[in-house]
């Protein structure tokens, strides 16, 4: 299974939409629509797409240590890189 699908799996598994992520897009439900259907291509909408299904991401290294990555591991417009 892709990546894209996977992400679908999750939207699906919460209950929700393509559409109903506009909230999250600040955007139309059809502008969200389109998104999704066209494929994640950041981690940052990754991240907030699982946290606003309930999912959660992590990194599992080699040693067997997790890592979590949440929205409060991205930056904010207050936030310079």
């Amino acid at each position: 299974m892709g990546l894209d699908n996977k992400i679908k799996t999750v939207i699906t598994a919460a209950g929700l939409s393509g559409r109903q992520l506009a909230p999250l897009f600040n955007s139309t439900p059809e502008v969200a629509a389109v998104k999704i259907s066209r494929g994640v291509k950041k981690i940052d909408e990754l991240i907030r797409i699982c946290d606003f299904c309930g999912a959660s991401i992590c990194i599992k290294a080699k040693d067997g240590t997790v890592i979590p990555l949440t929205v409060e591991d991205l930056p904010t417009k207050d936030t310079v890189q």
